[in-house]
């Protein structure tokens, strides 16, 4: 090994003597690299004075004459570094580009040329010395850059990606490219940001609107129809929205409220209906009366409703008393929890009679009972009917379907008289008044008990109205106006008999001629199709119609499923919201290792923000590139190589396009969009705002070269074509090459979505790339084209499904396409931590946009990201100066605006979680019932990070961390029970922290069981701080490390026994449960795990 270690340090000098004689001035060596390299007196030169051996001189000295052999030995198994590496590449590179654009090489280019491009195939014969013990990122980069510039040119590289991809074929491609995207999340971020705020004058999309009085004005995140904003982001800072959103006025006074002032409450429980009719928006209470009115039945007869009939009779007494109201909160993970309400409530009534009479109550909205409404017990029991009236089935004159919704208010009444909690006696009666959730419910189901004593009660279980309406057909992504609009969709039933139509007996349909009605509503086919599995002894053809209806109405699906994804890229590829960009050479293959373990740090620099603007980074080719239909990389071209009418034919071409996979090359190009424009059109689709088309296929069989979009169809000319007519006129032109028939759909909003409002929050990613946490709003996070194609035929294309409710399509999609591929598929993960994606759902007649937490965010660091992107050297300037200059730069905006422009910050109105102080809620209920009560979906993850709290009670309520404790003499605990966790691994994790100390024998992780006087402060996935001082073991916290990087354990740090033990400290809430009974006691119970105790800087900060 000796000779070799000789001769290559031998070829290094070679490469380098003449560079150095000649004074760099006809080289491709780069001189900075050459003079941190290679020492002076090897050469015999004095053009260079450093002495030592570069970035090895604290290692060993340069070689003195005569002893190259030991010394060259040395210098390679400690000098095969990175700066050696991609010196070399760095001749080759240069050379390269010089031989590209037809340059010559001068004499001494071609040698240096040659002998670096023989020194790295040597090198590359060796692997690059993969088996040294030390090798390092720094080294894994410099390979990288080695194996790029011995590519040389495109035939090699696509040779280097045949002989990669021949066993991953597509995955890899479309995983590399996503690898690519969130490698590079931030820059991409802020890209979006400009895009949303309409400040990216080179490119002008038409998918963004302008602002208009800095609020986004772009279709799916704001209603041009009622002239509100329907989807807000949060925005990008450490300050956690989760918290916030559900604070109380007066909230952190009510949770330490005394005895004198609890004893003055009462529990609070209304029940309203609430119709949702279009022309009637009435809030009425379902009242329970105090005493029984013995005129009703008792010493009066009184009417008792049948259907369609009544009697009168003496009963027992027509009141009807409750019981009990629970609710809890049941999601199975945090992407669930906080929106999956079941709650029951538990009636009794001395007749079965009572729950079924029709009563009168007080307006709420109007507040008068002049204008009295209706409503029976028995509301609470059914489930509502929302359809269009013509479509709801009127048997009974007396029973007539209503569109409406249960709304449940639970608070307190009382407080009257301040003990000292609060500032005054007005402000314990507003903190009392403001103390109530809403809650908007819909039944599941029911039971009678038919007690011995000739009551009868009633149990009631419900669930979250949003709840159930996301998972309902009524917001099912797959169908236009997420299935409202099922009457505009046609149905093909032409070959049912004219004999069995008389048999079928359906409103509409009973008695046609199937040459006058060979079509039907989505709506009545189904209506048929149950009607004939259930009557079909006395259907003629009984089994023959059902075949067809199955037949159709699963083309029905079939069709709308694929023009569901053909709308998607409609509306972004003709808004130009469909991006590119095109990697270099060496991003390039570096991103198609994504499935190695190849280190974070051996990957190329993250790019700027100017080449995501230009589409490339500099020296990136951008050819134009035809994608195959089989790389799915292409939006359209990916519908169209699928078309099919039956989902049998979808499922053979979804077969072909798979056993193509393996044949899919890596492209430079990389076609994406963002993660906020998607869910824009999808939630701008489901509300009837912006829908696809519905209609039918003329033909029963379509392939790619039909449509005339595959690669490889016969008629380029025609392929052409309809390109540019694709482009123009977007999806109607692929539909109608295919042979579509549209109908005619007709917008319609949702009632019950009118007011539903969607809040994308933020992913706290502490990046491999950088090192550093970023604060990444969802809606800014970029997405391929090719992976969400695949994500659609995996999810959507390839089942046989009618139904694909917008809250599990978000679930899927946000997990799928982000979480995964952040967390464990990207060599390994590309973030330290497990984000976790979680949902909160809040009700309040609140609207955000009206709020001071509504605005734009805080200017931070745009002026230095401006002087950046614009090429200055901001040091030399002030911050005016450097804004008149961004100003001058980018004409025409505000020097702030031009500011955050350039730096890619938003210009447009976000929530700002700092705004939102404990004083002064973003959300409140503190007014009476209105008609009208916003839902708002929060989608987001808990971005605080506990380890880094104190325990500092004032710090943490600004955050929205209440403190609460046991056995104090103030708030609303009555018990706590802690209990070992079981969550796998945590209590080990505890154990191991302490290292060798001897009470480490004591750690532990506790989960806490909360049972306290019932409030409304807590939501599932928010953070509490348990004080546990009060159990004796002393404070939660303890001071901050005194050596962190010193050996384990610290002695030198001061602690408590609770600290140790992992009592108390920040406890993270899983589960709620409240109960309200008939003797006037609420109460609610906490579940909470355990995640830091918590640190302070001193331990003389304990009070």
């Amino acid at each position: 090994m000796g000779t070799t270690y000789d001769s290559l340090y031998n070829r290094y000098r070679g490469v380098a003597k003449d560079a150095w004689k000649g004074g760099f001035e006809d080289s491709l060596l780069d001189e900075s690299w050459s003079t941190s390299w290679f020492p002076q007196n090897d050469f015999g030169t004095s053009l260079n004075p450093y002495t030592g051996f570069g970035a090895f001189a604290g290692s060993f000295s340069a070689p003195a004459p005569g002893q190259q052999n030991s010394d060259g030995a040395r210098f390679w198994s400690q000098g095969l570094k990175s700066g050696v590496i991609n010196g070399l590449a760095g001749v080759v590179k240069r050379g390269n580009d010089i031989l590209q654009r037809g340059g010559v090489l001068t004499p001494q280019q071609q040698k240096e040329y040659d002998e670096s491009r023989a020194i790295l195939q040597d090198l590359e014969a060796e692997d690059f010395g993969v088996s040294e013990p030390n090798r390092n990122d720094e080294l894994a980069q410099a390979t990288l850059n080695a194996r790029d510039a011995l590519a040389g040119g495109i035939e090699e590289i696509e040779e280097e990606e045949k002989r990669l991809f021949e066993q991953e074929g597509g995955e890899t491609v479309r995983l590399a490219q996503q690898c690519f995207l969130l490698y590079n999340l931030e820059t991409f971020s802020k890209f979006h940001r400009q895009l949303l705020g309409d400040a990216v004058p080179t490119l002008k999309p038409t998918f963004y609107k302008p602002l208009k009085a800095n609020m986004i004005q772009t279709p799916g995140y704001y209603s041009s129809k009622f002239g509100h904003t329907k989807m807000f982001l949060v925005s990008d800072d450490n300050e956690t929205l989760a918290n916030k959103l559900t604070l109380k006025r007066h909230g952190d006074k009510f949770a330490n409220i005394q005895t004198p002032e609890i004893s003055q409450l009462m529990p609070k429980l209304r029940i309203f209906k609430v119709y949702r009719e279009k022309s009637d928006k009435s809030v009425i209470e379902v009242e329970f009366g105090p005493a029984t009115v013995k005129e009703d039945g008792l010493s009066e007869k009184i009417q008792i409703d049948y259907l369609g009939a009544t009697d009168n009779k003496f009963i027992r007494g027509d009141d009807v008393g409750l019981k009990s109201f629970d609710w809890e909160f049941v999601g199975s993970d945090p992407f669930t929890a906080t929106r999956e309400i079941a709650a029951s409530i538990n009636l009794t009534a001395q007749h079965f009679s009572s729950y079924v009479r029709q009563r009168t109550s007080n307006n709420i909205v109007q507040d008068s009972r002049v204008n009295l409404g209706k409503y029976r017990y028995l509301d609470l029991v059914l489930v509502p009917d929302c359809r269009d009236k013509s479509e709801r089935n009127n048997d009974y004159s007396n029973f007539s379907p209503e569109c409406y919704e249960i709304r449940v208010e639970v608070g307190y009444n009382g407080g009257d008289r301040n003990f000292g909690t609060f500032g005054s006696d007005g402000e314990f009666k507003e903190a009392v008044r403001c103390h109530k959730d809403v809650l908007l419910l819909s039944p599941t189901d029911h039971q009678f008990e038919f007690n011995d004593d000739g009551t009868v009660d009633l149990t009631i279980n419900l669930r979250g109205r949003l709840d159930a309406l996301m998972n309902d057909k009524q917001m099912n992504v797959l169908l236009p106006n997420g299935g409202a609009s099922s009457a505009d969709m046609q149905v093909n039933v032409k070959d049912i008999g004219d004999t069995s139509r008389a048999d079928i007996d359906v409103s509409g349909f009973k008695g046609t001629r199937s040459a006058v009605v060979p079509t039907v509503p989505l709506s009545m086919a189904e209506q048929i199709l149950k009607f004939v599995r259930n009557n079909k002894d006395s259907v003629t053809g009984a089994d023959e119609v059902i075949k067809i209806l199955e037949v159709q109405l699963s083309k029905t699906f079939v069709n709308s499923k694929q023009l569901f994804l053909a709308h998607i890229f409609d509306r972004l590829e003709t808004g130009n919201a469909i991006y590119s960009y095109f990697m270099t050479d060496t991003e390039k293959i570096a991103f198609k290792n994504w499935s190695t373990d190849i280190s974070i740090g051996a990957l190329p620099s993250v790019i700027g923000l100017q080449s995501v603007i230009n589409g490339a980074s500099p020296g990136a080719s951008q050819d134009k590139v035809a994608f195959t239909d089989a790389s799915m990389q292409d939006g359209l071209q990916t519908v169209a190589a699928l078309l099919s009418t039956t989902q049998e034919a979808l499922d053979e071409n979804i077969e072909a396009l798979k056993k193509m996979q393996p044949n899919v090359k890596l492209y430079n190009k990389v076609d994406y969009f963002f993660l906020g424009d998607l869910i824009s059109v999808v939630f701008d689709s489901i509300t009837g705002e912006n829908t696809f088309l519905t209609g039918q296929f003329t033909t029963d069989v379509l392939t790619a070269s039909e449509v005339g979009l595959a690669m490889d169809a016969g008629d380029a000319t025609r392929n052409i074509n309809l390109r540019q007519e694709i482009k123009k006129n977007g999806v109607s032109a692929l539909l109608a090459a295919a042979g579509f028939k549209p109908s005619t759909i007709t917008p319609t909003v949702l009632n019950a979505l009118k007011d539903f409002r969607i809040i994308l929050g933020n992913l706290n990613i502490n990046h491999k790339a950088s090192g550093n946490n970023e604060i990444i709003n969802l809606a800014h996070i970029p997405i391929s084209v090719a992976l969400f194609n695949e994500f659609m035929v995996e999810n959507v294309l390839s089942k046989d499904t009618d139904n694909y409710p917008f809250f599990e399509f978000m679930n899927h999609l946000i997990s799928s396409l982000v979480m995964n591929t952040l967390g464990t598929k990207c060599f390994g993960g590309l973030i330290d931590n497990s984000a976790r994606v979680q949902t909160l759902l809040v009700n309040s007649p609140s609207d955000i946009e009206k709020s001071n937490a509504f605005s734009k965010q805080a200017l931070v660091n745009a002026l230095t990201e401006a002087g950046d992107l614009l090429d200055l050297d901001t040091q030399g300037f002030d911050s005016e100066s450097v804004n008149d200059i961004a100003a001058t730069a980018i004409a025409g905006l505000p020097a702030e605006e031009a500011a955050r422009t350039a730096g890619g910050q938003s210009t447009y109105k976000v929530i700002v979680p700092e705004k939102i102080k404990a004083s002064n809620p973003i959300l409140g209920n503190c007014n009476e019932q209105v008609a009208n009560v916003f839902e708002y979906l929060y989608v987001g993850s808990q971005t605080i990070d506990p380890d880094k709290l104190k325990g500092d009670y004032q710090e943490d309520l600004e955050k929205g961390i209440y403190h609460i404790g046991y056995g104090l003499s103030r708030g609303l605990v009555k018990k706590m029970k802690f209990a070992k966790t079981n969550q796998e691994f945590l209590p080990e994790a505890q154990f191991a922290s302490e290292g060798g100390l001897l009470l480490n024998q004591l750690s532990n992780a506790f989960d806490v069981s909360i049972e306290m006087i019932g409030n409304n402060l807590f939501k599932i996935g928010q953070y509490v701080y348990i004080d546990a001082e009060t159990l004796g073991a002393g404070p939660s916290w303890a001071d901050a490390l005194a050596n962190p990087s010193g050996p384990a354990p610290n002695t030198a740090r001061k602690r408590s026994f609770a600290n140790i033990m992992g009592l108390g400290g920040y406890h993270l809430i899983t589960e709620i449960a409240n109960s309200i009974s008939d003797n006037g006691i609420y109460t609610t119970t906490l579940k909470a795990r355990y995640q830091s105790g918590g640190s302070r800087d001193h331990w003389t900060e304990v009070t």
